[in-house]
């Protein structure tokens, strides 16, 4: 338990913004800490010129920089080229406090991509609020890193008083979802604004008569897109659910108590096979294989894009995976326009359009897709599960979508100005 804690602490300390504050005038320095600090939490650092700085950026993760231009021994300019050619700094955010405003220099400044810059002599509401701005920019980009990490599993909070039945709940449920604890009513609010979850357990022991009105907070902090369910013992009676999604009777038996929360979330499909957590794990295979197979084919990688592609698709096709208890299905239908399988088709072939047939830009295609089956099939095995599955078929047929689709994923990627969307479904029955 106290390994637990310690490890909710440690990762509360990673949250705090870190911020490094570079300028030659101690007293500058100074007030600029006192500005910063007194409205937010945060830990800082100070350099007094750009190669101080540049041993404390090798040395600490920092997420902001503050910094002077006119410095003796490196300036600031000199400092940012620097940092910018680095990949583990070039993204950090850079605000520049200095008295220089000339064209020239702040298209320097630009180019070298800093994120705001104050004139001096500086006032503190306005440092204060590009700070801020700053610090909102670096919580977004931290949350898309957690949603990328988190391999498409859905975010569950438990928040419950107690240490014994938040454990059995985060042990129970880590496996199909990503899982964060509070122990406290504000706790639990800061863990709603940082972890963002899709789904909230709220222990009625913690929240007591205020179950209504930290619901409502949670709402409001997630913008209304997490479900909050009230955890409560069986034969218990919650007099208002107004502000919950619905409620989740208590259980410490493991499968029970999953199997709960699963109906709870909609993935009320069970199949035997730990349907909501393996599937969902398989998310990352997808693109992990397309990026494999265009390696291995032309050499370059193509990026995923969060873009819709032209709808107007000429090609289609489809992979099954079926359990051998024939209840369960996953597939992976592509849609791809006809530039793109000329572009992919002019790659591996060479020659131009016209030394191109039907049958060169479907076997293009068809590999992709036989990659892409091929690493879903030896996941699955991985996790000890039995599928059938055969060839991807081709067609030029819209596919409809499935029914009973229970997990569904859309994957776009880039490559060399086409697109190529691939849409991941599991599905309960035939």
């Amino acid at each position: 338990m106290a390994e637990k804690e310690d490890k909710d602490r440690m990762t509360e300390a990673d949250q705090t913004p870190c911020v490094l504050i570079v300028d030659d005038e101690p007293s500058i320095r100074q007030l600029i800490h006192r500005w910063i600090t007194c409205t937010n939490s945060m830990v800082t650092h100070e350099a007094s010129n750009g190669l101080e700085a540049l041993e404390i950026l090798c040395n600490i993760e920092v997420d902001l920089i503050i910094t002077d231009i006119s410095m003796p021994v490196l300036n600031g300019i000199e400092m940012l080229s620097l940092v910018r050619s680095d990949p583990k700094l070039k993204d950090k955010e850079v605000i520049v406090a200095t008295t220089m405003a000339d064209e020239a220099t702040v298209a320097e400044l630009i180019t070298l991509g800093v994120s705001d810059y104050v004139l001096k002599p500086l006032r503190g509401d306005r440092v204060v609020a590009r700070v801020e701005l700053a610090l909102s920019r670096i919580r977004a980009k931290k949350l898309q890193v957690v949603c990328v990490t988190d391999t498409g599993r859905a975010r569950v909070l438990i928040a419950d008083s107690d240490p014994n039945s938040r454990q059995f709940a985060a042990r129970a449920l880590e496996n199909q979802f990503v899982v964060q604890v509070a122990k406290t009513r504000s706790e639990t609010l800061v863990q709603a604004l940082r972890f963002r979850p899709e789904y909230v357990l709220v222990s009625t022991r913690m929240a007591g008569p205020q179950l209504n009105f930290l619901a409502e907070r949670i709402n409001g902090i997630t913008g209304g897109t997490a479900q909050v369910f009230a955890w409560a013992d069986a034969d218990q009676e919650i007099a208002s659910l107004d502000q919950l999604a619905g409620r989740l009777d208590r259980s410490y038996v493991p499968e029970t108590f999953v199997k709960s929360v699963l109906k709870l979330v909609g993935a009320d499909v069970d199949s035997g096979l730990g349907s909501t957590s393996w599937v969902s794990s398989l998310d990352p295979e997808v693109p992990t294989a397309v990026r494999q197979v265009f390696g291995m084919m032309t050499g370059e990688e193509p990026a995923v894009v969060e873009e819709e592609p032209d709808p107007e698709c000429n090609m289609f096709g489809q992979i099954g995976l079926t359990s051998v208890e024939g209840d369960f299905r996953l597939w992976v239908q592509s849609e791809n326009r006809a530039a793109f399988a000329t572009a992919l088709s002019l790659s591996l072939f060479g020659g131009t359009e016209d030394d191109l047939d039907e049958e060169m830009i479907n076997d293009s295609v068809q590999e992709i897709l036989n990659v892409v089956a091929g690493r879903l099939k030896n996941s699955c095995i991985d996790r000890r599960l039995d599928v059938n599955t055969g060839l991807p078929t081709m067609t030029k047929e819209r596919i409809p979508e499935p029914a009973n689709v229970m997990h569904n994923k859309v994957f776009t990627f880039l490559w060399q100005e086409h697109r190529l969307r691939l849409t991941f479904y599991a599905t309960a029955g035939s």
